[in-house]
């Protein structure tokens, strides 16, 4: 009866985590779009929308005036939209909402629009796609961002000259006043940021739950205080060891944020490229069946010794390779979860900044059990016992990676629209 409990319990956490993490994917219509130039400053912007089964589209010819119709909205002042082409054909229904027959677009939808840069054209911009979907009983109004590559460098200019308000004078710009709708921005890239963080926490906590890392707690933190030559040193010892953790993980980032000043859109490029998203499909694939105990992905023996063999407790440096061990020998289990934190976040907006606050969290989920149970031992008489349940939780986890794995095929099905997944 324990054991069915305890599987019920993780099926609920996990699934709990995936809602976590697609809620934000959780639009009717998914869209891609395209950017080919035409001739010097004028490009043809080709839009394709995947429409979510049983749902429709509201067609830019309905007569009915409650409903927004299809529309797009550029995100600067020089960039004008010449004509819009509706390629899919739609069909006349009745529909039950409204009372009357109405023109929708169900399945797919396909659009184009010449597109006109009176400034110099950027490497990329921004479109904000408006637009009303039903299944004959809900109303949605939905606004979707997709980011548009042009294929040009990065310019300077281009991009100091994007700006939302035209009566700003880009000459004499008002450097030290800050609007609301800045303000506003950089609240909600902030709060986006700290979800980031708590998704890598969360994801932390569940690595704590992996064979490779719940047996090594009570062994660590019995090291550090039984070793230490009093109490006091032995807390500070196992809080140093779950700093250097954090630590680690967010060193791990860093080499993302040298590429992203070199290359300010090599995350966009990244996301929206069907080879990387390819193999990113393949790399969760080799996750989950690792996680299925088809084998085990280990990093080389020779860098686990050499970590071990500089790790001493009695100095910092040593405390620092004791974390270093565990981090290594733990990758089995850790690292497709890091991984999974790593492509969710290259695959989205924001940069580097992501990587460093959802790897933050994960490492410091994965050190804070280390200082705490350090302060508090006592609290290690509550801890389960290691057993069976640990090879669940792994085998839960690498139907996880699966999901994660279809979500990236996904990605490069919508845009070679290959028909894989509905």
């Amino acid at each position: 009866m324990h054991f069915f409990r305890t599987n019920f319990l993780l099926i609920i956490l996990f699934t709990f985590l995936s809602a976590c993490v697609f809620a934000q994917d959780s639009s009717i219509v998914k869209w891609t779009a395209t950017a080919n130039k035409v001739s010097e400053g004028n490009y043809e912007v080709s839009y394709k929308g995947t429409i979510k089964k049983g749902w429709y589209l509201y067609s830019i010819d309905n007569k009915v005036v409650e409903i927004d119709g299809l529309k797009t909205v550029y995100d600067s002042s020089f960039i004008k939209a010449n004509s819009f082409t509706l390629i899919t054909n739609s069909k006349e229904i009745q529909d039950a909402i409204f009372q009357s027959n109405v023109q929708v677009i169900s399945d797919s939808i396909s659009f184009t629009e010449q597109v006109n840069f009176s400034d110099k054209v950027p490497s990329s911009f921004d479109v904000e796609i408006n637009y009303s979907v039903s299944n004959g009983v809900e109303l949605n109004t939905e606004k979707h961002f997709v980011k548009i590559n042009t294929g040009e460098k990065p310019s300077a200019t281009a991009s100091f000259n994007r700006i939302l308000i035209p009566s700003i004078n880009i000459d004499k710009p008002l450097t030290s006043v800050k609007t609301s709708a800045s303000a506003s921005t950089d609240d909600v890239k902030s709060k986006g940021l700290f979800s980031l963080f708590a998704l890598g926490f969360l994801g932390g906590l569940i690595a704590l739950l992996t064979p490779c890392v719940f047996p090594m707690i009570p062994l660590t933190v019995s090291f550090f205080t039984k070793k230490a030559q009093n109490k006091k040193i032995g807390i500070r010892n196992a809080f140093l060891y779950g700093f250097f953790i954090f630590l680690i993980y967010v060193l791990i980032t860093v080499p993302f944020h040298i590429f992203d000043k070199l290359n300010p859109d090599i995350f966009n490029g990244i996301s929206t490229n069907v080879v990387l998203n390819v193999i990113f499909f393949i790399i969760f694939v080799a996750f989950a069946l690792s996680f299925f105990g088809l084998y085990e992905i280990t990093l080389p023996s020779s860098l686990t010794n050499s970590s071990d063999s500089k790790a001493n407790a009695g100095t910092v440096t040593g405390i620092f390779f004791m974390a270093l061990t565990l981090t290594i020998v733990s990758f089995s289990c850790t690292g497709p979860l890091a991984g999974s934190l790593l492509a969710g976040a290259v695959s989205g907006p924001g940069g580097a900044m992501r990587l460093t606050f959802g790897m933050a969290g994960f490492g410091a989920a994965l050190g804070l059990p280390f200082a705490l149970f350090a302060l508090f031992p006592e609290m290690l008489k509550s801890l389960p016992k290691s057993g069976g349940w640990l090879t669940t939780v792994k085998v839960v986890l690498g139907f996880l990676e699966l999901g994660f794995a279809f979500k990236f095929l996904s990605n490069a099905d919508l845009v070679q629209h290959w028909g894989l997944l509905k």
